[in-house]
């Protein structure tokens, strides 16, 4: 069960308290904490729980209740960094009113309530503390405490442990410090966390720079001042510290900070006024640090990350005895994490832009999108493609084609189709294009740097760049959907599109156009800026491109311009990804310095120079340019082109994943106006995102920079998700495993799966210290695996869009598009169709002893449910041709016209037999109600008969439902009566009532032999006890017993009505042959 925190700290002091916070709200985010309360103290302590709050709310969590706490001792003068920076201060009245004590009190009475367990983490002073314990009613609430962790200190004296006095937050208040430490040792578990520990666990100097979160850029801010007001404080006689009211222990002396914050290159002959920035090698974790151990105590994982000395007498036990044991098991792995909680609310943001596409791409139709870059040229490019898988896995995008152009185009593409293959995508289509008029473009050893996965020239589509476009919008237009194009480079290839002559049809389907370029305005006009780079590649086709685009009476699509200036509002900071081990992540990483290092020395070219070098970078481009764009403050004004500038920069500009963005959010308009304000040309087609420095057109930066964090992270995660397979260890041997939901109350990776085709929904356990012993992820994944599982509003009930209908979330869009493209079924084949549900076990085993002569022989452990199989990547179309003809009977979840198969012009591939099973649809209602409510939702009891009934009523969640029962019918029926060779009809209801004669029509039908011995033992084992008994195992969970006019248990009256209504009526009206009980409705119970 999550925990309940409290946390004293002295916000403002410096900004480790307020890292303190960021990690307590990521934990609040990913479940472990249950809620949290904050007490601000020491001098000024109502500015301190101003500050602290105002921070909650800028983390999202302004919930959390904060109140001042002691004033206590001052620690010297304030400084104006401890409020600067900061606009997002709370107000007064938006403290807690009943003040630190009181809050303290009621957040451990309400845990005592609510059978909650408390952990403190004391991050400053220990004045209130102290105050708590002095209080009766401390000793009626110490059962709920599960650990007290204070930020401080800890000696070995006289054989046991003891308070050290000079640790900062003791000699504070050191009265109250030793009574805290004397009575919490004898009362509960009580653990110290010292400097020793804290400084193995550092983050950069550069974590946040760049970050556009405010909590963020306030600490990029005061870390110049913070860490350069200690220098100078270290450098204080104790006299002159005394005279000042300065706290700083003695022993933080110039050797202390040399030694705890310095890189070893740092000259010994620095003084007090040197500027100390460019020497730290990073910034110690203190108060995050106690908060994290104070968690892990909680949850019971503290042995994991840390070494514990624990003292002979008493409850205290402490991280950093001293610098040798100093507690950490491995710095980087904790340092990591800490980096990574704290990444999680002000590096990644809050999603909420990510969230708000989610919803959209839950009641909308994704789109075809079609991408020209220059892939290697800059890693913006690969981010771009990032961006589109991630909106891929979301399902605001189908199918995705790629071209790649510009110099050696060859070499682009293969490293865009190694990139995709490394992102699961390696299902979309890569072209080669031209050389977007730079034949001879100079290429820099780093393009294709750290790219161990580049794809060999064989993979790439042999299509001209111009046939795989139409190609792909004529795939739109067969299937009534639409296509989007991005243009994030050249634009040599798209002006071959525009002149060819099928653009005039294949237009109508193109939702919008965006080009990674730049626009100038003139008395409310806007044309093409020649000096944006991917402009001036090839500028003649860059002038027709725009021109025709532009054009209103050509009928063009929406044609939109993200520039330079909109990528330059949003910036990603600079180690955004850093630790990421994706390995195109690891690539990001690894080419950006040396990138930015050769774009930096090529800004000192000159004209002359450039043209030489064949550098098609523009003039414009210069050390200034260079500085302004990608330089933080800090960095000196005598840098040259040789200076090594890495260290300076604060974020990137990610000009063509802004752009992709762009154009998928103008394929759902509300969406594209919540994000953006584009300057609209008053004369022409065109709208532009960014026409200058002071008009970026992006709504909130902040935000947007967020959701391209969001999307890189999600095109690399490879954590878990619903649908996913895995490999699991099962008494020593791997099977596969598939997930069905997460059990959010018992843990972030607890999930249910099930074992095989089917079983049992079980539970299991993803802890990374188990991987690869206890589970793994899978070596090759199946066609579709990251396609999104989108999870339906109110149900919570887990789908999957597939061929237009909310589907089964195993199957998957890529397998069924390859089905239909590349299965040609064998004649002979048997396809046993009906709406899920509808009772075809019975009659798959009935089929499949029938071509084997016994019942003996029927396997039903094999892949019978081809689609759920190729998914999974368990069967491909050359292992679907190797099936014997005997095992040759498939269940379809596919219903009718769209059956996963080719489909020839004629109709049908000849020879195959379709038996459709008809069954009651009230029963099939109340059946895949039982059935799947738990099995596929998030929260079953969300999951109500009222909801379920009405995606019978509107047609949707087809394929879980069951809810296309009257169109799939009807459907079937036309086919039967046309076909009645091909097609079979039966009803479930007739083969309960009597199978002897329902055997004897399926054995006509396929013209099968049936013997007395094979009829006999046939009505035996079709029989519920007997199935189950014989295949109950292969068949699993979707085996249930078949009760005709079990729906009496599920319906009203007014229900029955409204369904015959609805459902029933219209297929007696179509004249569809149904059994006798679908003609009367039974009396409810």
């Amino acid at each position: 069960m999550p925990v309940v925190m409290i946390m004293v700290g002295d916000f403002g002091v410096d900004v480790d308290d307020e890292k303190a916070l960021c990690i307590a709200v990521a934990l609040l985010r990913v479940g472990v904490l249950h809620s949290l309360a904050v007490v601000a103290n020491t001098g000024d302590s109502k500015m301190r729980a101003r500050l602290a709050k105002g921070t909650v709310q800028a983390l999202g969590a302004g919930d959390c209740p904060v109140a001042a706490g002691t004033t206590g001792a001052r620690l010297g003068d304030d400084r104006d960094y401890e409020f600067g920076y900061c606009e997002y201060l709370a107000s007064e009245d938006k403290l807690d009113p009943r003040g630190g004590h009181e809050l303290i009190f009621a957040t451990l009475e309400d845990a005592a309530r609510e059978n909650r367990e408390v952990c403190f983490v004391l991050n400053s002073a220990l004045t209130d503390m102290m105050q708590v314990l002095r209080d009766p009613r401390w000793p009626t609430l110490l059962h709920v405490v599960n650990n007290v962790t204070a930020m401080g200190g800890i000696v070995w004296e006289s054989g046991d442990l003891v308070m050290d006095p000079f640790a900062c937050n003791n000699v504070v208040d050191l009265p109250a410090a030793t009574e805290v430490y004397a009575r919490l040792s004898h009362e509960v578990p009580f653990y110290v966390v010292s400097r020793h520990a804290s400084s193995q666990v550092q983050l950069g100097t550069g974590t946040f720079n760049g970050s556009l979160h405010p909590v963020a850029k306030r600490f990029v801010a005061v870390a110049v001042n913070s860490t350069q007001a200690v220098w100078e404080r270290v450098h204080m006689s104790m006299e002159q510290r005394r005279l000042a009211n300065d706290v700083l222990p003695a022993r933080c002396d110039v050797n202390w900070y040399y030694n705890a914050f310095l890189k070893s290159t740092a000259p010994r002959s620095l003084s007090a006024n040197d500027q100390i920035l460019p020497w730290l090698r990073g910034l110690n974790v203190y108060d995050g640090l106690s908060t994290l151990v104070s968690i892990l105590v909680s949850i019971g994982e503290i042995a994991d990350f840390f070494d514990v000395v624990g003292g002979t007498m008493g409850t205290t036990r402490v991280i950093g005895l001293d610098e040798r044991t100093h507690g950490i098991k491995n710095k980087e792995l904790v340092s990591e994490l800490v980096w990574e909680l704290m990444v999680m609310v002000i590096g990644g943001g809050d999603g909420s832009w990510w969230r708000r596409l989610a919803q959209v791409s839950g009641s909308s139709q994704p789109v075809d999108l079609i991408m020209i870059g220059d892939f290697g040229k800059d890693l913006d490019d690969e981010k771009a493609l990032c961006v589109a898988v991630a909106f891929r896995r979301l399902g605001l995008v189908r199918r995705l084609g790629v071209v790649a152009n510009l110099g050696d185009s060859g070499m682009r593409a293969r490293l865009a189709k190694g990139t995709l293959n490394e992102l699961g995508a390696g299902d979309c289509p890569v072209a080669t294009g031209s050389h977007g008029g730079q034949p001879g473009e100079e290429l820099y050893e780093h393009e294709f740097k750290f790219a161990d996965y580049l794809a060999p020239a064989e993979a790439l589509d042999p299509r001209r760049p111009v046939d795989l476009v139409f190609d792909m919008l004529d795939a739109a237009l067969a299937d009534n959907t639409k296509a989007c194009i991005v243009l994030n480079s050249a634009l040599t290839d798209m002006h071959s599109v525009l002149e060819d002559p099928r653009w005039t049809k294949s237009r109508a389907v193109v939702v919008a156009i965006a080009a990674m370029g730049g626009v100038t305005e003139q008395g409310g006009t806007l044309g093409i800026d020649p000096t944006a780079a991917n402009n001036a590649f090839d500028l003649q086709s860059a002038e027709r491109v725009y021109a025709t685009l532009q054009a209103k009476e050509n009928h063009q699509p929406p044609f939109i311009v993200v520039s330079r200036h909109a990528a330059g509002a949003c910036q990603m900071p600079r180690r955004a990804l850093d630790g990421a081990k994706h390995p195109v992540a690891k690539r990001l990483v690894g080419v950006s310095e040396p990138a930015l290092q050769k774009l930096w020395e090529r800004c000192y070219r000159s004209k002359e120079e450039r043209e030489e070098a064949k550098d098609a970078l523009p003039m414009r481009c210069d050390a200034s340019w260079f500085r302004s764009t990608f330089l933080d403050e800090t960095s000196p004004e005598s840098l040259k082109a040789a200076d090594k500038v890495w260290q300076y920069v604060k974020g990137f500009n990610e000009y063509d994943a802004l752009t992709t963005i762009a154009v998928v959010a103008a394929c759902h308009a509300r969406v594209f106006n919540e994000f953006f304000e584009p300057a609209q040309c008053t004369h022409s087609n065109l709208m532009a995102i960014g026409v200058d420095a002071s008009l970026h057109s992006i709504v909130d930066p902040a935000r947007a920079s967020e959701l391209l964090h969001d999307c890189l992270v999600h095109s690399f995660d490879h954590r878990f998700s619903t649908s996913m397979i895995l490999e699991y260890n099962v008494r020593g041997k791997w099977e596969k495993i598939q997930l069905l939901a997460p059990v959010r109350s018992k843990g972030a990776d607890c999930w249910r799966a099930i074992l095989g085709a089917v079983s049992e929904p079980f539970e299991v356990y993803f802890q990374a210290s188990s991987e690869g012993k206890r589970w793994r992820l899978l070596k090759k994944c199946g066609p579709g695996h990251d396609q999104v599982v989108l999870r339906a509003e109110g149900t919570t009930l887990h789908y999957r869009l597939i061929g237009g209908i909310q589907a089964f979330p195993f199957f998957s869009q890529a397998a069924w598009e390859i089905m239909r493209e590349q299965f040609i079924p064998d004649s002979g084949d048997v396809f046993l169709c009906g709406s899920v549900g509808c009772g075809r076990a019975p009659l798959q085993i009935t089929v499949l002893a029938l071509k084997a002569g016994s019942v003996e022989k029927v396997d039903m452990g094999r892949p019978y449910t081809i689609e759920i199989s190729v998914a999974r990547g368990t069967l491909d179309i050359p292992g679907l041709g190797g099936i014997p003809s005997e095992d040759r009977v498939f269940k379809m979840l596919m219903p009718g016209e769209k059956m996963s198969f080719r489909h020839l012009k004629s109709g049908w591939p000849p020879g195959i037999k379709v038996i459709y099973c008809l069954r009651d649809p009230r029963d099939l209602a109340s059946r895949n109600f039982t059935a799947f409510g738990k099995f596929l939702s998030d929260d079953a009891s969300k999951v109500t008969w009222p909801a379920f009934l009405n995606y019978w009523y509107e047609g949707t969640m087809q394929g879980l439902v069951g809810s296309d029962w009257l169109e799939n019918s009807c459907y079937m029926w036309e086919k039967h009566k046309a076909f009645p060779n091909q097609v079979l009809w039966l009803s479930f209801e007739d083969f309960i009532r009597n199978r002897g004669t329902v055997i004897a029509r399926i054995a006509h039908f396929l013209d099968c032999p049936v013997s007395d011995v094979l009829m006999h033992d046939l009505v035996r084992v079709t029989q519920f006890s007997e199935t189950k008994r014989l295949y109950g195992k292969d068949l699993g969970p979707i085996l249930q017993r078949g009760m005709v006019g079990d729906y009496v248990n599920f319906f009203s009256k007014e229900d029955l009505v409204r369904f015959r209504r609805e459902i029933i009526q219209p297929a007696i009206s179509a004249g569809l042959s149904l059994p006798s009980e679908y003609l009367v409705d039974r009396e409810p119970v």
